[in-house]
């Protein structure tokens, strides 16, 4: 997670869970089809402009004791909203909200 954000946000979880590690979720990890199946977490792209070097981030879970118990998304999912996005993922990204929503609740 090489980004401002990234960094800001593992000081951050530090700071708040001094034994927490945060790790990137591996495509077969249950959050991607708890609902929906996902092949990949999608991206919202800053107006509508695609940036290859965004695909590759999925999600990070941040872990204590062995459970998640945060997630950390560098996607801009913004649930499929009203943020500009790639008209293809509007929809994807929905889906990738709604799993992480019933992930959360079903934990």
């Amino acid at each position: 997670m090489p980004t401002a954000f990234s960094s800001a946000t593992r000081k951050r979880s530090a700071a708040c869970f001094p034994q927490a590690k945060i790790r990137q979720l591996p495509l077969d990890h249950e959050i991607y089809r708890r609902f929906f199946a996902m092949k990949a977490t999608p991206h919202s792209y800053m107006d509508s402009i695609f940036d290859p070097k965004w695909q590759r981030h999925g999600l990070y879970g941040v872990f204590e004791g062995g459970r998640m118990i945060a997630l950390i998304s560098l996607c801009g999912l913004h649930a499929g909203g009203p943020a500009p996005q790639h008209p293809d993922n509007g929809l994807e990204c929905m889906k990738m909200t709604v799993n992480i929503y019933i992930y959360a609740m079903t934990r």
